[in-house]
């Protein structure tokens, strides 16, 4: 694999106070695999969650599609599930089930802490501060195939082509003023890798972006703390089939995962809006029993996997 190393900056001295990747645990609330400002919308289909679930909005609604299936508490003003749609726990003031759908406890009046409103995004996440500065405000471009290593810094735009690799430096602060685009494969394990601190989950890379964070399908991404300030509804589109392990994406706008995302270890999406969430999972199943090889004919996504959510094997 052909290696490139792109800059040479040290740490900026303005950092985000953010928070390191691992769960959306704010204090006096609680723990949540996505939370919002809005609006919630599940796509029906094979939607398969572990994990708690709020809603800030205290007019607004979570929509469960038919035949999904949350192992949590869905907490908002309202919430719809569908038909053959199934909700541990549902705390809301007003509960629509539709047909078969069912939840398994029902809490009647939405009354959260004042924690949970407070702010958005909730802390201890907060809304990056991009530098007056953009240095050294280059457009990075990682070839098809290839390796790089980008230095913390500004950036105007950032594309890593199919195949290649892009690594992030352990807590290192980056701005990217444009897009930040991974491009996919035809199969799952074609697409483009960025890992934040070199696979460590105790040292992610924080990545600010001003634009949108765009994937195609079957792209990878780990280690990362991923702040959107971009409010419109193409903030982050994350594509079909890609797999998100130790990764932590706040959105100012819309995070719109597409049909077959995997989020992995302690993965957690918090935005403005989750209009249309098409059908996601985080249930590793059967991959939690992942050897320490990979069978024949295929290969670890990353050469060194730092835990077990990582142990992802793809074809050669």
């Amino acid at each position: 694999m052909k290696r490139l190393v792109i800059g040479s900056l040290g740490v900026l001295v303005l950092m985000l106070a953010g928070a390191p990747v691992g769960a959306v645990n704010v204090p006096d609330c609680g723990e949540f695999v996505i939370f919002a400002k809005t609006n919630i919308t599940f796509e029906q289909g094979n939607t398969l969650l572990a994990g708690n679930i709020f809603l800030q909005n205290p007019a607004g609604y979570v929509k469960i599609g038919a035949h999904n299936i949350i192992h949590g508490t869905v907490t908002a003003n309202k919430i719809v599930v569908a038909n053959e749609a199934q909700v541990d726990d549902c705390v809301a003031s007003v509960i629509e089930l539709q047909g078969t759908g069912k939840c398994g406890t029902t809490t009647i009046g939405f009354t959260p802490a004042a924690a949970c409103t407070a702010k958005f995004p909730p802390a201890p996440l907060a809304v990056p501060a991009f530098p007056a500065v953009c240095s050294p405000g280059t457009v990075v471009n990682v070839p098809p195939g290839s390796a790089a290593t980008l230095a913390p810094g500004c950036y105007d735009k950032v594309r890593v082509g199919q195949g290649a690799r892009l690594s992030l430096t352990a807590g290192g602060t980056y701005f990217v003023r444009g897009e930040f685009r991974q491009l996919g494969g035809d199969k799952p394990g074609d697409g483009s890798t960025v890992i934040g601190g070199g696979g460590r989950p105790d040292a992610p890379a924080t990545v600010n972006i001003a634009g949108s964070y765009i994937t195609e399908a079957g792209v990878f991404m780990t280690n990362l703390l991923v702040n959107g300030t971009n409010t419109g509804g193409q903030a982050f589109q994350i594509y079909n089939n890609s797999l998100l392990a130790d990764v932590v994406i706040s959105s100012l706008g819309t995070v719109h995962p597409h049909t077959g995302v995997q989020l992995r270890g302690r993965t957690e999406l918090v935005a403005a809006m989750f209009d249309d969430l098409e059908p996601i999972t985080n249930d590793l199943g059967a991959a939690s029993l992942q050897p320490c090889v990979c069978r024949a004919g295929s290969h670890f996504l990353l050469d060194v996997p730092a835990d077990s959510s990582e142990r992802a094997c793809v074809p050669d």
